[in-house]
């Protein structure tokens, strides 16, 4: 074309023609490229991240609708109640299609292609969900769920309620099961037994506090079964202006105070 540069103009290199720069391409760097389905699974758009509800459900708005969209996520894998996950729209195939990204603990990836809930009335609710005052239905087993029951029914073979067994404290797994089975084969080290030094340790000095001569006179009277006399509150508030101590105390409670009245058996006509 007269009077127009068809040339490209790049910094750093000379103008060339854009024909002539695609015929330096060599054989080893072509590349063929995938079929339209393949393209069709890596064309998606921009990520979006969504929490899983109570449900195990997300909503997304796909660019090619108008509204949001329901998308279950119950049979995926390792997915439970609040757990983020990344979304990207499939643009290129499918129907509002979806493709949902999630790591977990051990940073493995994984990704699965979701397809909206398409069976719903005026309202928003599954075609099949249960109607109010007619019947009930239980949300489905979730995988961790699932994998519970596998393991009780491994656990507990003769017991279709493992709750039960459980209740009853049945072996599980029939008694066979040693959880130190890995102990066993462990050599611990012979060694030569070294006798200890005795040593003399001083007997503990007796610490306890006396008890307050009020309180001790109340104790020696329920003990004697009878009031304190004159003479013994007068001798033991000599003896003791301080407290009796409690191993004192205890010989006072099996005899009674010096001065005590003597107890003399009666006639009686």
């Amino acid at each position: 074309m007269p009077d127009i540069d068809c040339r490209l103009h790049r910094k750093g290199a000379l103008p060339m023609v854009r024909h002539d720069l695609w015929a330096t391409i060599t054989a080893e760097q072509l590349r063929e490229i995938p079929d339209k389905a393949t393209l069709g699974r890596l064309m998606t758009g921009r990520q979006a991240t969504r929490v899983v509800d109570a449900y195990g459900q997300i909503s997304y708005v796909h660019p090619a609708t108008k509204g949001s969209r329901i998308y279950d996520l119950n049979h995926c894998e390792g997915i439970r109640r609040k757990t983020k996950v990344a979304v990207f729209p499939l643009l290129m195939e499918g129907d509002a299609e979806i493709r949902v990204t999630w790591t977990n603990s051990d940073g493995e990836e994984r990704t699965w292609r979701i397809e909206p809930v398409r069976e719903l009335d005026d309202a928003g609710f599954p075609l099949d969900a249960p109607v109010f005052g007619e019947r009930f239905k239980a949300n489905p087993d979730t995988v961790a769920a699932k994998n519970k029951k596998e393991l009780d029914r491994i656990a507990y073979p003769d017991h279709d309620d493992a709750q039960e067994a459980r209740r009853r404290q049945v072996t599980p797994f029939g008694g066979n099961l040693d959880a130190i089975s890995h102990l066993h084969g462990i050599e611990t080290p012979t060694y030569l037994e070294r006798e200890g030094e005795i040593i003399d340790a001083p007997a503990p000095e007796d610490i306890r506090k006396p008890v307050p001569l009020p309180r001790a006179l109340m104790t020696l009277s329920q003990a004697w079964g009878r009031p304190i006399t004159r003479e013994e509150n007068q001798w033991l508030t000599e003896k003791y202006p301080r407290g009796i101590h409690p191993d004192e105390l205890e010989k006072l409670e099996q005899n009674s105070a010096p001065g005590a009245p003597e107890r003399r058996l009666r006639a009686v006509r």
